[in-house]
């Protein structure tokens, strides 16, 4: 069983507004799917736990998903094989919001015990880290 859990926007390299959907299954698959066409972008074994977030970067070349255990893959999509770039986890807590910047090179993240992490994807194995309260 198959359920759909979010659904974003983006433009990719030609101008066209695409539109797309993030699913997760028990078996711990998440799938993109190409809800213009209908056709699954790709399928990756990410979290068994399903997807708290996600956000597609600029130009719509990775997604980053996030867990209810406080883990962050980043998922390159411009191949199809949905090979994993970097995968992370700095709180134990759900990661409930996830965000590109910087034309993808910076992923910011926020946990829901209040941990805000910035994570430079090109230059850093380590996250700057702020705690707050939740």
């Amino acid at each position: 069983c198959v359920k759909p859990l979010i659904n974003s926007t983006g433009i990719d390299d030609e101008g066209c507004v695409c539109v797309w959907a993030v699913s997760s299954a028990k078996d711990g698959l998440v799938k993109v799917w190409d809800i213009g066409s209908g056709a699954c972008k790709f399928t990756q074994a990410c979290f068994r736990q399903g997807v708290t977030c996600v956000d597609f970067s600029p130009a719509i070349t990775m997604v980053a998903v996030g867990s209810p255990l406080g883990d962050v893959q980043v998922v390159d999509l411009a191949d199809g094989r949905g090979l994993v770039l970097a995968a992370f986890s700095d709180s134990d807590a759900p990661t409930l919001k996830l965000r590109f910047f910087d034309e993808g090179r910076l992923v910011l993240f926020g946990h829901a015990d209040g941990t805000l992490g910035l994570r430079d994807l090109r230059h850093s194995e380590r996250s700057l880290l702020a705690r707050g309260v939740p």
